[in-house]
C-alpha cells in the first residue's frame, strides 16, 4: 500500500492539520507548536503500517470474507452488496 501511496504522489495523510504554516495568531502558533510532533508521529506510524499491507494480503482477506458469506467469487456481485 505504501508503494501505491507513493505512486499517487504521496498526498496528505491526515485530514486534520495546520490551517496555516505561519499563522499570525499567537494562540494558533502555540497550538501548532504543540501538535507538530504529534502530526509527524501519526504520519510516520501510518506510513509504516501502509508499508506492511500488501495487495496479496488484501486479496486474501477479500476472498476469506467472500468464503465466510458462502458466496461465489463473482467480484461484481461482491462489490454490489
Amino acid at each position: 500500500m505504501r508503494d501505491i501511496y507513493a505512486a499517487l504522489g504521496s498526498p496528505g495523510l491526515l485530514a486534520m492539520s495546520h490551517r496555516a504554516e505561519t499563522p499570525g495568531c499567537l494562540v494558533e502558533q502555540a497550538v501548532n507548536a504543540a501538535l507538530n510532533q504529534a502530526f509527524r508521529d501519526a504520519e510516520a506510524l501510518l506510513l509504516a503500517r501502509l508499508g506492511q499491507v500488501t495487495l496479496a494480503m488484501l486479496s486474501a482477506d477479500l476472498h476469506a470474507r467472500i468464503k465466510a458469506r458462502g458466496e461465489s467469487h463473482d467480484l461484481e456481485h461482491v462489490h454490489a452488496s
